[in-house]
């Protein structure tokens, strides 16, 4: 697994569950994290935080070129950026043949912190799934 759990947990600075995710985008392997400031995800002011990382064996999903804002990172595996959409944070990288991408996001339907703000930290562990592959 490339984010454990005390990585997600760092992240969302809350105890992360792992989640089952369905693997829609024919991704080689997916895993999810989540957690929330209330058990009840529909209550109002809950603050929901999740990690979805997806693995391909190939290259070819790699969309820095095609991304409008796109950071380019380097330090990350082969080349890596980064980009952020609303509540979206998103990271891929590509590493000996294969891209990862790790989405972020922060929702709730009153204000809340921007995942943009914790993007030190997705850094830090797209560099700990690096060395883990």
């Amino acid at each position: 697994m490339l984010v454990r759990q005390d990585g997600a947990t760092n992240l969302f600075g809350r105890s992360a569950q792992q989640v089952a995710v369905q693997n829609a985008v024919g991704a080689a392997s997916i895993c999810g994290w989540r957690a929330s400031t209330n058990p009840d995800p529909n209550a109002v002011g809950a603050v929901t935080y999740s990690l979805l990382v997806d693995v391909y064996d190939d290259t070819t999903h790699y969309s820095e070129e095609t991304v409008q804002g796109a950071k380019h990172l380097d330090g990350i595996g082969e080349k890596a950026f980064m980009f952020q959409a609303a509540d979206l944070l998103s990271l891929e990288f590509v590493y000996r043949g294969q891209m990862v991408s790790m989405r972020y996001s922060i929702t709730s339907l009153l204000a809340h912190q921007d995942s943009g703000a914790s993007s030190d930290q997705l850094v830090a562990l797209a560099k700990e799934a690096v060395g883990r592959m």
